[in-house]
């Protein structure tokens, strides 16, 4: 063009946009240089690709800013390329943004190495690609700080920026959750350190799923727990494995309750011993039924404490077996009750003999018939002793104690009472005259019955005095001529009472001495009356003293033979008068003259009736005087004609008034003789 330099600084816009673009390729680079910022700002898009390279290098940094971003984005690689590297700097993040993906390409290493750090951030992803490794080298660490997460990404992925150089921990929430498994895999333990807690958190589970070995390792305790469940779940065994036991003992109680059966299954000694007793809780019983044995010998006995009684229930024979016998201890009885019949099984013998004796109570009835005898036998004394009653007898009648070895005494009455016949009859006397008053009343009548003569023997006078009733009469009379003599004074009187016949005639002489004027004052009338000869003969006259009008009345014959003189003596006259005819017609000689007037004064009509001539002939005349009118009235003929003179003589007028006729009839001349004159009311 002719036009000079100062004449196309005085072009209007309007005419500088009227420019077209052969005019525009005709201007040399000092009219470039003319040009106002308003001027190059009204060039037409057209005229704007028709400048040459020189006249764009020509270009001031102001003329460039004024650039409109259409007239950049009309720009020519070769434009590009040609904006002097100084004047880069200028350029808006307008202006940076509206270049092209083939402009941006086109930029020179030291162009892109010019851009700033507010510049950068402008750069569509989609563009910053174009650039080169040698491109992106050239920035400066805070030329790739000001990148977004975006272009950082775009960078990696597409292999400008490798991932151990990318400046990881500029990245957003959002982008780390947008990088792919091979991206995560590829950084750095450095870059790894560097993430935050919250970048942590946003990495999806296949990132953390990709994660290596080493990089796992790297993480920070507080990285790892900021992880979510989700990502423990994603992890795998060997990454488990790396962890370091620091790490782990950073795990949240989320986290923890997150880890399946592998993960647990992965985890190392020094791990589980790293736990809090929080996390031991936490972990579900799966997780928990996964831990190797030498794992849960590694819980020490505040872990072990800690545990819930599903996870307890949850533990494998073989963990349980693993659990440290020092550790057995720790366990609450709320854990001890929670142990299922084949863990009760699986206990080693030092285990059980490490219960104690607070927790042996809590086992379960149907999880202790478990334990072997040899497991049993380590207890102590304490530990047998803390056993329930439902415990003891669930072990005896399982076999597992014995029931010589039973420590019976500390039963309570109700496992007393449930005690079968086998069980009762295997109890050896020391155990028997353990039993408390309380134990004895318990005992069923069929456990009674089935006790030998030497369990009888044992018992103790308070403990004999403690048979109910019910016990007393299921005795058998083999049993109850067992009872120590010294004990058989205990029997209450209605235990008398309801002994059987046969129980009765079982007691010993020595028994039926030692009973009390209330036990004998207390048998039945068909037991006095079953009494025999040498029982009678043992019964002492304070004894027979006591007996009742009823009881007297109910001595048969061949007892009252038995009992002599001094047994008839001891009788009141009430007593006498309860003799039975035939008792009384069976007294021999020496009994009738032992009798006293007293007692010869209470005979009823039918009992003087029932004398024979001889038992009339043995009464003293003394006696005689005694008898009642109505006595004398009763008197067999027989039994008169048998009077001799001296008792004829010591008769009262009254006794001789009261003679019948047929009696005086048979009256020898020496009886009449012997009348006075007074007797006779002369």
């Amino acid at each position: 063009m002719a036009l000079t330099s100062q004449q196309v600084a005085s072009l209007q816009t309007q005419q500088i946009g009227a420019l077209t673009s052969n005019q525009a390729a005709a201007l040399e680079t000092a009219d470039m240089a003319a040009l106002s910022t308003k001027g190059v700002n009204a060039l037409g898009t057209r005229a704007i690709a028709a400048l040459s390279t020189d006249n764009i290098a020509a270009l001031t940094s102001a003329q460039l800013n004024a650039l409109a971003t259409g007239q950049i984005n009309a720009l020519s690689s070769g434009q590009i390329a040609a904006i002097d590297t100084a004047d880069v700097a200028a350029l808006s993040t307008k202006q940076i943004a509206a270049l092209g993906t083939g402009q941006m390409g086109a930029l020179t290493t030291e162009q892109v190495a010019a851009l700033t750090t507010a510049q950068l951030p402008a750069i569509e992803t989609r563009d910053i690609v174009r650039l080169n490794s040698d491109q992106v080298a050239a920035w400066t660490t805070a030329q790739l700080m000001s990148l977004t997460s975006a272009q950082l990404l775009a960078l990696n992925a597409a292999g400008t920026i490798s991932s151990t150089a990318l400046p990881i921990n500029i990245l957003g929430t959002a982008a780390i959750a947008a990088m792919g498994t091979t991206q995560v895999a590829s950084l750095n333990s450095d870059q790894i350190a560097l993430l935050s807690t919250a970048q942590i958190a946003a990495l999806s589970t296949a990132a953390i799923a990709s994660l290596t070995t080493d990089q796992i390792a790297t993480l920070g305790t507080g990285q790892v727990a900021a992880l979510k469940t989700g990502q423990i779940s994603a992890l795998q065994s060997d990454q488990i494995v790396a962890l370091t036991s620091q790490q782990v003992a950073s795990l949240q109680t989320q986290q923890i309750g997150a880890l399946n059966t592998s993960q647990a299954a992965a985890l190392e000694t020094a791990d589980i011993a790293a736990l809090s007793t929080k996390g031991v809780n936490a972990l579900s019983t799966r997780a928990i039924a996964a831990l190797s044995t030498d794992n849960i010998a590694a819980l020490n006995s505040a872990q072990l404490n800690a545990l819930a009684t599903g996870q307890i229930n949850a533990l494998s024979s073989g963990q349980i077996a693993a659990i440290d016998t020092a550790d057995v201890a720790a366990l609450g009885t709320k854990q001890i009750a929670a142990l299922g019949t084949g863990q009760m099984g699986a206990l080693t013998t030092q285990q059980v003999a490490a219960l104690t004796t607070a927790q042996l109570p809590a086992i379960e009835t149907r999880d202790i018939v478990r334990l072997n005898s040899d497991q049993v036998a380590a207890w102590t004394t304490a530990q047998l002793m803390s056993l329930t009653s439902a415990q003891l007898l669930a072990l005896n009648a399982a076999g597992t104690i014995s029931s010589t070895a039973l420590p019976i005494n500390i039963l309570g009455t109700a496992a007393i009472a449930a005690m079968g016949t086998a069980q009762v009859a295997s109890l050896n006397s020391d155990q028997i005259a353990l039993l408390s008053s309380a134990q004895i009343a318990a005992l069923s009548t069929a456990a009674i019955a089935v006790l030998n003569s030497d369990q009888i023997a044992a018992l103790t006078t308070l403990q004999v005095g403690a048979l109910r009733t019910a016990q007393v009469g299921a005795l058998s009379a083999d049993q109850v001529g067992a009872i120590d003599t010294a004990d058989i004074a205990a029997l209450t009187t209605a235990g008398i009472a309801a002994m059987r016949s046969d129980q009765i005639q079982a007691l010993t002489s020595s028994q039926i001495r030692a009973l009390t004027t209330q036990q004998i004052a207390g048998m039945e009338t068909r037991d006095i009356a079953v009494l025999t000869s040498d029982q009678v003969v043992a019964l002492h006259t304070s004894q027979f003293s006591k007996l009742t009008t009823a009881q007297v009345g109910a001595i048969q014959s061949a007892q009252m033979q038995a009992l002599g003189t001094q047994g008839l003596a001891a009788l009141g006259t009430s007593a006498i008068a309860a003799l039975t005819t035939a008792v009384i017609s069976t007294l021999n000689s020496d009994q009738i003259v032992a009798l006293t007037s007293a007692q010869l004064s209470a005979f009823k009509t039918g009992q003087v009736a029932a004398l024979g001539t001889s038992q009339i002939a043995a009464l003293q005349t003394d006696d005689i005087v005694g008898l009642s009118t109505a006595a004398i009235v009763a008197l067999r003929t027989d039994a008169v004609n048998a009077l001799n003179t001296d008792q004829i003589q010591a008769l009262t007028g009254a006794q001789v008034k009261a003679l019948e006729t047929r009696d005086l009839a048979v009256l020898g001349t020496d009886a009449i003789s012997a009348l006075s004159s007074h007797q006779l009311g002369f």
